[in-house]
């Protein structure tokens, strides 16, 4: 890899060209985040409105249609939420390109959302499976040791207990590091035209040899936002204890932290697109 292009994928330039981006588009971008928090908090009045929830939380029992209707309002919130995101990344990318952002933008995510959203809903498929396999594991070794620890005795309960438990961590880890391999998936199926299956592994293609450079500028990006955060709230704290004030810090931060952390998901993918193609 050419010098040139190392320097590029620094974490920290990548966090400033994020950061510079997001600060050119602070204004559509807050508007949008907010839209995706009022569209929830919407959703979700509407749903502590509907009969078969406000009698599951008056008897305490969950039933199926409150089950039925929580994961629609899952569902739907959800789907809002990965469309509007789609319409800030967009905003982000036409900015690059200097093109008109607003109404585009969200005409352009319409037509990409359906890739986008696939892509996505593989990563979760893979996540789902992956845990659910590491746990079948970690569950199997205790029941192999409750077992054989009366058989076999205790030493060699142990060791099949050991055993399991190692696969399990192994897995938990195998499928958090494949996670984030395949985490700019939708980003290349919705811009790239590629089938959102194949996605995940032109994503891994691309984060591989690079996966440190972008996992430090996701790391920026976490440490900044707990940084701000702690420093809001300990200015906060000294002038009140008010609960209810204090609870709408993490959601305030989320206004303008969102569409940063978006911003920097955005510029690894560019980058790392390039560097691809190059």
């Amino acid at each position: 890899m050419p010098n040139n292009e190392t320097v590029k994928m620094h974490p920290v330039q990548m966090a400033k060209e994020a950061l510079s981006l997001w600060g050119a588009n602070i204004i559509p971008l807050v508007a949008i985040s907010a839209t995706i928090a009022l569209a929830h908090k919407a959703f979700g009045v509407v749903l502590y409105s509907t009969g078969p929830i406000q009698e599951a939380m008056k008897s305490g029992e969950i039933n199926l249609t409150a089950s039925l209707l929580f994961g629609v309002f899952v569902l739907v919130s959800f789907v809002v939420n990965c469309f509007l995101s789609l319409v800030a990344i967009n905003t982000l990318r036409r900015r690059v390109e200097k093109k008109s952002f607003l109404f585009e933008a969200f005409k352009d995510a319409a037509r990409r959302a359906v890739p986008f959203l696939k892509s996505i809903f593989f990563i979760f498929g893979f996540v789902l499976v992956g845990i659910f396999v590491a746990l079948s594991f970690l569950a199997g070794g205790k029941a192999v040791y409750a077992l054989a620890a009366k058989s076999l005795g205790h030493g060699l309960a142990l060791g099949a207990l050991l055993a399991t438990s190692t696969v399990f961590v192994v897995l938990a880890i195998g499928v958090a590091w494949y996670g984030f391999f395949f985490s700019l998936a939708p980003l290349v199926a919705a811009y790239e035209n590629i089938p959102a299956f194949n996605s995940l592994r032109a994503s891994r293609d691309r984060v591989r040899g690079n996966a440190l450079r972008y996992l430090g500028a996701m790391a920026i990006f976490v440490g900044a936002y707990f940084i701000v955060g702690l420093a809001i709230y300990g200015v906060i704290i000294r002038f009140t204890h008010d609960k209810y004030i204090l609870n709408l810090i993490d959601p305030a931060l989320l206004l303008f932290f969102g569409p940063l952390g978006l911003s920097i998901w955005y510029v690894s993918y560019k980058k790392l697109t390039q560097i691809k193609v190059s």
